[in-house]
Protein backbone atom coordinates (compact mmCIF):
# COMPACT_ATOMS: atom_id res chain seq x y z
CA UNK A 1 0.00 0.00 0.00
CA UNK A 2 2.92 2.37 0.81
CA UNK A 3 5.11 1.08 -1.53
CA UNK A 4 7.61 3.87 -3.40
CA UNK A 5 5.68 5.04 -6.45
CA UNK A 6 7.27 6.43 -9.90
CA UNK A 7 6.31 10.16 -10.32
CA UNK A 8 7.43 12.32 -13.05
CA UNK A 9 7.75 15.57 -11.24
CA UNK A 10 11.12 16.66 -12.25
CA UNK A 11 12.11 17.36 -8.78
CA UNK A 12 15.33 15.25 -7.65
CA UNK A 13 14.25 12.22 -9.29
CA UNK A 14 11.43 9.61 -9.84
CA UNK A 15 11.25 8.50 -7.08
CA UNK A 16 8.22 9.90 -4.31
CA UNK A 17 10.16 9.03 -1.40
CA UNK A 18 13.18 10.31 -2.42
CA UNK A 19 12.46 13.36 -3.77
CA UNK A 20 9.77 14.16 0.15
CA UNK A 21 13.41 13.21 1.58
CA UNK A 22 14.41 16.45 -0.09
CA UNK A 23 12.81 18.45 2.00
CA UNK A 24 14.57 20.10 4.77
CA UNK A 25 14.25 19.08 8.47
CA UNK A 26 11.58 20.28 10.36
CA UNK A 27 9.70 22.09 7.33
CA UNK A 28 6.18 21.25 6.48
CA UNK A 29 4.70 21.63 3.77
CA UNK A 30 0.94 21.97 4.80
CA UNK A 31 0.29 24.20 7.97
CA UNK A 32 -2.54 21.90 9.53
CA UNK A 33 -2.37 18.67 10.28
CA UNK A 34 -4.74 15.57 9.57
CA UNK A 35 -6.94 14.54 12.20
CA UNK A 36 -8.98 11.39 12.56
CA UNK A 37 -12.49 13.56 13.05
CA UNK A 38 -11.92 14.84 8.86
CA UNK A 39 -12.29 12.04 7.96
CA UNK A 40 -16.37 12.44 7.78
CA UNK A 41 -15.70 15.78 5.71
CA UNK A 42 -13.11 14.48 3.36
CA UNK A 43 -14.99 11.82 2.09
CA UNK A 44 -18.82 13.91 2.52
CA UNK A 45 -20.58 12.53 -0.69
CA UNK A 46 -18.59 9.55 -1.79
CA UNK A 47 -20.89 7.56 -0.09
CA UNK A 48 -23.41 8.06 -2.68
CA UNK A 49 -20.81 6.45 -5.68
CA UNK A 50 -18.77 4.05 -2.84
CA UNK A 51 -19.31 1.27 -0.44
CA UNK A 52 -18.49 1.98 2.78
CA UNK A 53 -15.08 -0.62 2.20
CA UNK A 54 -14.44 1.47 -0.25
CA UNK A 55 -14.04 4.69 2.07
CA UNK A 56 -12.64 2.80 4.75
CA UNK A 57 -9.74 2.08 2.48
CA UNK A 58 -9.33 5.97 1.24
CA UNK A 59 -9.01 6.74 4.89
CA UNK A 60 -6.57 4.25 5.21
CA UNK A 61 -4.48 5.03 2.82
CA UNK A 62 -4.90 9.07 3.56
CA UNK A 63 -3.86 8.39 7.45
CA UNK A 64 -0.93 6.37 6.42
CA UNK A 65 0.72 8.35 4.27
CA UNK A 66 0.36 11.73 6.66
CA UNK A 67 1.48 9.60 9.04
CA UNK A 68 4.85 8.67 6.49
CA UNK A 69 4.86 12.33 5.77
CA UNK A 70 5.06 13.31 9.38
CA UNK A 71 8.06 10.88 9.59
CA UNK A 72 9.86 12.30 7.04
CA UNK A 73 9.65 15.63 8.14
CA UNK A 74 10.63 15.17 11.55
Amino acid sequence: MLEDRAVNDFIGSKSLEYNLGLIPGGRKLFSGALKAEYEEMLLRGLGEVLPEVHLKKIWEMLWARWERYVEICN
